[in-house]
């Protein structure tokens, strides 16, 4: 009987030794309980973050299969029926949004500057057309009639640019008219020149004012002289004849 009690009293001295001895160690050093704890909460954490994945592709899988089931179960027609009615409002939407822009129709004039005549050709008549836009600007010049090949219409830029060639013969220019610096709104020094002499290749001009008259709101072409200015109604060219054969422009003649 004693040594029963003996046994037991030495139990529970030695495990009474062995937790004073535990709680000794964790007093002496507390750091290593803190990083304990830490760590534990860490790996507490990281499952809670595994577990939420697991729970997010669960649901992502679930969501998966009932768009399957829709598409699988759902007829045909129908799906036509939700896209054409998804794009007709969306094209609704944008047609909304999206400002109507008015196509703004240019109106255009045509005004005849004035005539020039050929008597080398028997007396046939060219006429010099401007075309304008509603504020009266230039837009084109244009000969009129045609001549075979040559060119009636030129634009404005291209006028302001480089000189344009209104009547040729036998390869040579004869009639050249330029504006270089004249303006589509302005006006300028309009010049005409003309083949003076085949033989010589010489060239002479002829000079006028284009400008437009506020008055009566037309382009007008002024000839300067010691009475100021004449209005240019037409222009006559005078043949220039070697025995009896025409080689050139002798004069240009004004209103004759």
């Amino acid at each position: 009987m004693r040594s029963a009690v003996l046994a037991y009293l030495i139990f529970f001295y030695s495990l009474f030794f062995h937790l004073s001895c535990q709680n000794s160690k964790n007093l002496a050093h507390p750091k290593k309980t803190e990083q304990s704890q830490k760590i534990k909460n860490k790996f507490s954490h990281e499952k809670i973050k595994k577990e939420e994945k697991k729970e997010n592709f669960s649901f992502s899988i679930e969501k998966k299969n009932k768009l399957s089931f829709v598409e699988e179960h759902v007829p045909k027609k129908k799906k036509v029926k939700l896209k054409s009615k998804i794009k007709s409002k969306i094209k609704s939407k944008i047609k909304s949004k999206i400002k109507p822009v008015k196509i703004r129709k240019i109106t255009t004039t045509q005004q005849s500057l004035t005539d020039i005549i050929s008597d080398s050709q028997g007396g046939k008549v060219y006429k010099l057309l401007l075309k304008l836009d509603e504020s009266k600007k230039i837009i084109s010049i244009r000969k009129d009639p045609q001549e075979d090949s040559e060119r009636t219409l030129f634009p404005i830029d291209e006028f302001l640019a480089k000189p344009i060639v209104l009547s040729k013969s036998s390869n040579l220019d004869v009639l050249i008219l330029h504006c270089l610096a004249c303006t589509a709104h302005k006006g300028g020094t309009l010049k005409l020149e003309y083949l003076h002499n085949g033989f010589t290749m010489s060239y002479e001009i002829f000079e006028m004012d284009l400008q437009f008259s506020e008055k009566i709101g037309r382009w007008q072409a002024l000839l300067k002289d010691s009475k100021g200015k004449t209005l240019i109604k037409s222009l006559r060219l005078v043949p220039r004849t070697f025995f009896g054969k025409k080689i050139g422009v002798s004069e240009v003649l004004v209103n004759k």
